[in-house]
């Protein structure tokens, strides 16, 4: 890897925490924003904010 000029690195075992089920959920999220739906985060938010309004076991499971 470089940094044009500025600093150069070597990598002798890269990792990466991307597994192939995150690099799919992310490939969706990304679908989903480019069509103008919600994501999963805003899904995840919509459902805490869905609780916090009306904090009954109903609406726990969506949360």
């Amino acid at each position: 890897m470089s940094a044009h000029e500025p600093a150069a690195w070597r990598f002798s075992e890269p990792r990466t925490r991307l597994t192939p089920e995150l690099l799919l959920a992310e490939v969706r999220d990304t679908i989903d924003q480019l069509n103008g739906h919600p994501d999963s985060t805003d899904r995840c938010l919509a459902a805490v904010d869905g609780l916090l309004a009306d904090r009954t076991e109903q609406n726990r499971p969506a949360a």
